[in-house]
């Protein structure tokens, strides 16, 4: 059995979808923010239509805030099965 069979054997356990957006949000994050903004936050769930992201520092926090809607553009246009309409960002610890 090679890695890639028992990678989907193990996502079967759990009942996980390679294709569902909510596992590759996270490596996408990057291209979807650009790398200086993905190196201090990182998607952390997504519940309903709201994205929830972590930031390192309250400044990030506070940029983030003012890009949600370009953010939430960028996120739908990637992933448009999301349907995400806000954005919440926490300051992690």
């Amino acid at each position: 059995m090679d890695a890639e069979e028992m990678v989907k054997l193990l996502l079967d356990d759990f009942h996980m979808d390679l294709n569902d957006p909510r596992l590759t949000l996270g490596s996408k994050w990057k291209d979807l923010v650009g790398e200086k903004c993905a190196s201090h936050t990182i998607p952390s769930d997504i519940r309903g239509d709201v994205l929830f992201v972590k930031a390192d520092h309250p400044v990030w926090v506070q940029l983030l805030q003012l890009q949600q809607h370009q953010i939430i553009s960028r996120v739908n246009e990637a992933y448009p099965s999301l349907r995400l309409k806000r954005m919440h960002v926490l300051r992690s610890e």
